[in-house]
């Protein structure tokens, strides 16, 4: 070692003293720490601190120059991100503790780095001893120490309000083609810009199915369960009693409020609105045995039919209907559902509401307004769906 044991030995005895020309000051003793500006200090402070890494968890990234340390992740969910580097801030201070150090939160910043417009904003809540840290972005616009780089290519044509009002549209008619759209825009733009807009706001063009795609075991099925009703005419449909439900969205938010009906040849039953999850359990006690049960009752000969959604075939569900004559639905059979239909007719003529309640009442006032000879004209169509399908081999039909 030579005289490098002594030097550093001498070093850590924590006693120095500042030399300004020709004059010394008198000796002063650290009791923690090492003294900054020379040049054994950030090798002894990383010899130190080294094993602080160790102690967080592998799937950080962190990195160490002398005294300053960044730590960073990426990935698609910012609440898990958050969360678990709050969690490694906390064994960071525990380390600190440990070692006798204190991280300064107020010189500590978060930076957040994103391709989506809507969270450039974003202000991501890291605590660090009970602090708060800003954002650095923040921080440099408050202390003047940034300068905006100019970007490459044309400049902006359309202002955010006109994406917004895109976005909107887009919402309200998810059939608007981009040519439609940039005639309302009002300046000349490409159509890949919106495309481009939409898809920062995860509205993403898809083409529409024109049927429900089906596997060989479902067109078997289908194919089976036409054949064994082949000779089935009107007035055995008569006495099916079709059942479905559908979702009524108000707005551009979740607020789901689902109705459910059965319409026969010669009447129908009250429609039933539920908002929100539609369980097996909820099944039975909301719509079955309040609605149901009470409808075949009156219906002598009467065939419920429903599809197989899983509250449908819930086993609390199928206990409850083996007092009743049912019909087996074979599966992604919209086109031989008549009641299909009936969503189409009321959805066109859905005006636009205010509030959920308002969506409740419209939807009550259609079906109470629908003519019973339309149901009695598609109920009638169902020998020549059951046709159809046959001479389709189980592939979708034209209904």
């Amino acid at each position: 070692m030579g005289c490098a044991l002594p030097w550093i030995s001498d070093f850590l005895r924590r006693q120095f003293r500042v030399k300004y020309k020709n004059s010394l000051s008198r000796g002063y003793r650290l009791s923690q720490g090492i003294p900054r500006g020379s040049v054994l200090s950030p090798i002894l402070f990383a010899l130190f601190i080294a094993g602080i890494e160790k102690e967080i968890s592998q799937d950080w990234e962190i990195g160490i120059f002398v005294d300053d340390i960044i730590i960073w992740k990426s990935g698609g969910n910012i609440d898990t991100i958050e969360s678990k580097l709050n969690s490694s801030f906390k064994i960071i201070q525990c380390f600190a503790r440990l070692h006798k150090l204190n991280f300064n939160p107020k010189k500590s910043v978060v930076s957040f780095f994103t391709t989506n417009r809507r969270l450039y904003k974003y202000q991501p809540k890291i605590v660090l001893d009970s602090y708060v840290l800003k954002n650095c972005w923040e921080q440099w616009t408050r202390e003047g120490t940034h300068a905006r780089k100019t970007t490459s290519g044309a400049s902006r044509k359309n202002s955010r309000r006109e994406d917004q009002r895109n976005e909107q549209q887009t919402l309200v008619d998810p059939t608007l083609t981009r040519s439609t759209k940039r005639t309302g825009v009002g300046v000349a733009i490409v159509p890949q810009t919106i495309s481009r807009h939409l898809a920062e706001a995860n509205l993403k063009s898809k083409r529409p199915f024109r049927a429900l795609p089906l596997t060989p075991e479902h067109r078997q099925l289908r194919l089976q369960w036409c054949q064994a009703r082949s000779m089935w005419n009107v007035t055995d449909w008569q006495n099916v009693v079709f059942s479905e439900e559908s979702r009524f969205v108000w707005g551009t938010g979740d607020n789901r409020v689902q109705v459910r009906r059965r319409p026969g040849y010669d009447s129908r039953s009250t429609l039933i609105v539920m908002r929100g999850t539609l369980t097996g359990q909820r099944f039975v006690d909301d719509i079955l045995r309040p609605h149901v049960g009470p409808f075949l009752n009156g219906l002598p000969g009467a065939i419920f039919q429903q599809g197989n959604a899983r509250p449908h075939t819930a086993r609390v569900a199928q206990d409850f209907l083996r007092h009743f004559q049912t019909l087996p639905w074979p599966a992604r059979s919209p086109d031989l559902s008549p009641v299909e239909h009936v969503w189409d007719q009321l959805k066109w003529q859905m005006p636009s509401c205010h509030s959920v309640h308002d969506l409740e009442l419209a939807v009550q006032d259609l079906w109470a307004h629908l003519p019973q000879d339309k149901i009695r004209c598609l109920i009638k169509s169902m020998p020549d769906r059951v046709v159809a399908c046959i001479a389709a081999g189980g592939c979708p039909t034209r209904y």
